[in-house]
């Protein structure tokens, strides 16, 4: 499925059995569509299993796994879906994104250009192109192609972001190059590290430079302003930090609200010279909740070869996440949210700025993609 939503007929029918495997599949894109990626992938399943080669399926299928960072799995059912149709240029750009997203950018290409090959006007894969373009250092190519997908379709935001990045990102790592390296040194024999001179925005490009081109992580600088240097395990690197805090959502209880103890009314009987009284027009109240999302701690960020943990400022506390125990993770303007195995909630970290939370999830794409040092 591309980034546009499809027209869907939804069921009617209460349980999966009951269904077509049509009707599976137009209810898993109707998820797809609100985001609920998980419940999107049981009805795609179910669909799958009434008519194996529902490619359509298999796709969104797919895309629903990638929405969950299980890009993988996700590149496996793009797969099948072009096993069943190789014309399939929605399954192509999507392999070719899931590709862009574990680094393995120069594969990436072979699929979007085969997905422009059938659908010329897909401005998703035109999109797509210049992201992995840009990220193998090829920038007026990338932003030959943005400018496509923005000819194609004028309001596509995320092709317009991504052209003005691609052009400070050149722009600036243009104007820094002497302060990353030098033409007369000799090539290092270890780990690379980032200029910490380098704007955010150009952070971010290199350290995706850094994945296509060598396979590996430069190593990060640990220096924040204000923060404790932390005690790293052995044979642990640091690769990105930046100031962050920990936010939950929690459920607030706010007091017990409503109810009324009616009114006393007399009865014509006296015990003891005093009458009985009857109480009506009682009812029940309820406690009052609400969720609210509040700090519950706040430090330095930190991601290495082995965790992805904060190290926490004075008065708060510490939290530590294994790599190998990250289910997935999502980026927004300002946070960084990751799912650990066995939480039900995510982990929030909300950060600064966006250009950081791209450096962290390149930084796990990286490491959850095959790149994890072992314990």
């Amino acid at each position: 499925m591309s980034a546009k939503e499809k027209s869907v007929q939804s069921g009617t029918a209460p349980t999966h059995k009951e269904l077509t495997a049509q009707e599976n599949y137009n209810k898993g894109v109707e998820l797809l569509n609100a985001g609920r990626h998980k419940e999107a992938i049981g009805w795609f399943e179910k669909a799958l299993e009434i008519d194996p080669r529902h490619a359509n399926a298999w796709n969104d299928k797919g895309v629903a796994l990638a929405n969950l960072k299980r890009h993988e799995e996700g590149i496996q059912c793009f797969d099948k879906a072009l096993a069943i149709d190789p014309r399939h240029a929605d399954a192509w750009g999507n392999k070719g994104v899931a590709l862009n997203n574990v680094g393995r950018c120069q594969e990436a290409l072979t699929y979007l250009n085969k997905a422009l090959e059938i659908d010329p006007r897909n401005a998703y894969a035109w999109n797509a192109k210049g992201f992995a373009l840009v990220s193998l250092n090829r920038h007026e190519e990338g932003i030959q192609c943005f400018d496509k997908a923005l000819e194609i379709d004028p309001r596509h935001a995320v092709a317009l972001h991504n052209k003005k990045r691609a052009t400070e990102n050149y722009e600036a790592i243009s104007g820094h190059a002497r302060g990353i390296s030098s033409p007369s040194s000799p090539p290092s024999t270890g780990p690379r590290t980032i200029n910490t001179s380098v704007p955010e925005a150009s952070k971010v490009y290199l350290y995706r430079k850094a994945i296509n081109e060598g396979g590996e992580l430069p190593s990060g600088d640990l220096t924040v302003i204000g923060a404790s240097r932390p005690v790293l395990k052995k044979g642990e690197v640091v690769h990105f930090a930046h100031e962050a805090s920990a936010k939950e959502t929690k459920t607030v209880s706010l007091g017990y609200r409503g109810g009324s103890r009616g009114i006393s009314v007399p009865l014509p009987i006296k015990i003891g010279g005093s009458p009985i009284r009857f109480r009506v027009g009682r009812t029940a109240g309820h406690v009052q909740k609400e969720q609210r999302t509040t700090e519950t701690s706040r430090g330095v960020l930190i991601i290495t070869n082995k965790r992805l943990f904060l190290h926490p400022a004075p008065g708060h506390k510490p939290i530590s996440i294994p790599l190998t125990k990250i289910l997935s993770y999502q980026g927004f303007t300002d946070e960084l949210q990751v799912y650990q195995e066995g939480r039900q909630t995510p982990y929030a970290f909300q950060i600064k700025d966006r250009e950081s939370v791209a450096v962290f999830e390149a930084c796990l794409g990286y490491l959850t993609s095959g790149g994890i040092a072992s314990d």
